[in-house]
């Protein structure tokens, strides 16, 4: 007879199936399948008998569940098993009925919303506990088997990663020695104001350490490339690259730290961050006007580009004063915009017979003084 935990082999389809719930007086049986995509499947036990008997399906084994001593589990073992089995008990436990679609469907969704959680991860947990032996140990990550952030895998035998999928040769894991070569090949021809693509720093490493000289026959000697399985690929070169600098190393090493700091370092907060109200705080600036101005007296002469200073109120962003010079930039033209901002607007307007209202331009006043 069967029992709960059985594993039955199918020997046509390559599968494993765990028996989960048995009813002799109504002649059914669920089961699940190994995998990450199953779910239960309603059979009838005699005919699963019969596939018995017939060598269709065999018996390997009772599933042994997982009977570990609390003492020998891990304490971050526990944590995530008491978790993941709050989330699914009251689900795990409602049999048969969890094993149909539309109610467990429901239960999922229930659960999922009620920890926080993808319908996902709540479905998860359920195999786990279906396909491990039906326990709350069943629960319990594999840790042990999991790879640590930063830490490079360390292959037994073989290449990790992806394998190919065109060519005979399996290609190469990248060692210390491959990883001296790409941090060589990075300094001298990625991180420069030359600017190179990605794929030319490559090519670039290729001609430079993947090389070998042959002879020809006239003399004349040439550079061929190695062996493709010794060479590593531009995916291997871009994924270590990635793994290893920062965006900001890079755009300082080939932008300079000036360019940096001025068009590409993450902007921290705002100007107006602890500004209170208007006439807090002024902020003043200069540039050169894209112009050229000609002398008035002989429009052949070019006198100059004017260098015009804006002072603008940084809660209101109103302009409080400006000046514009021939000088250059400097603390006698900032003192000028300064002298400006804190003039009567309509007299200044007046002098250059603009007429306005001081409700136009309401500004004739000093920032506030910060003593720092």
């Amino acid at each position: 007879m069967l029992s709960i935990n059985d594993t039955l082999r199918r020997d046509a389809e390559d599968k494993s199936y765990h028996v989960l719930w048995l009813d002799y007086s109504s002649n059914l049986a669920y089961v699940i399948a190994e995998g990450k995509s199953e779910f239960p499947q309603l059979c009838r036990i005699s005919e699963m008998e019969e596939q018995l008997q017939s060598g269709v399906l065999t018996l390997e084994m009772e599933s042994q569940p997982i009977l570990l001593p609390e003492s020998e589990i891990p304490e971050r073992d526990k944590s995530f098993r008491d978790a993941a089995w709050n989330v699914i008990a009251s689900i795990a436990t409602n049999e048969p009925t969890v094993y149909a679609s539309a109610p467990r469907g429901k239960m999922v969704r229930e659960a999922a919303k009620k920890a926080g959680l993808s319908t996902k991860t709540v479905l998860k947990y359920l195999r786990w506990y279906w396909q491990r032996g039906k326990v709350k140990n069943a629960l319990l990550p594999n840790f042990k088997h999991r790879g640590g952030k930063g830490v490079p895998k360390k292959p037994i035998s073989g290449k990790v990663g992806r394998p190919r999928i065109y060519g005979q040769n399996s290609g190469r894991n990248v060692d210390e020695a491959t990883a001296r070569i790409f941090e060589n090949a990075v300094k001298r021809f990625y991180h420069t104001r030359q600017e190179h693509t990605f794929t030319a720093a490559y090519n670039l490493m290729l001609k430079e350490y993947y090389t070998d000289t042959e002879t020809l026959t006239d003399g004349e000697t040439r550079l061929v490339l190695k062996p493709q399985d010794e060479i590593p690929t531009l995916r291997q070169f871009r994924y270590w690259y990635q793994k290893t600098y920062d965006e900001s190393v890079k755009l300082r090493a080939r932008k300079g730290d000036g360019a940096f700091e001025l068009n590409h370092r993450a902007i921290l907060g705002k100007s107006d961050a602890n500004v209170f109200g208007p006439g807090s705080q002024y902020q003043i600036d200069a540039t050169v006007g894209d112009i050229y101005l000609v002398s008035r007296f002989n429009r052949a002469n070019i006198i100059g580009r004017p260098v015009i200073y804006f002072v603008m109120d940084t809660f209101s962003r109103m302009v409080t004063g400006m000046y514009v010079g021939l000088e250059g930039p400097s603390w006698a033209g900032a003192m000028m915009a300064l002298c400006n901002a804190a003039s009567d607007k309509v007299a200044y307007c007046a002098e250059y017979g603009i007429k306005i209202t001081e409700s136009q331009w309401p500004c004739p006043l000093y920032p506030r003084l910060h003593s720092r």
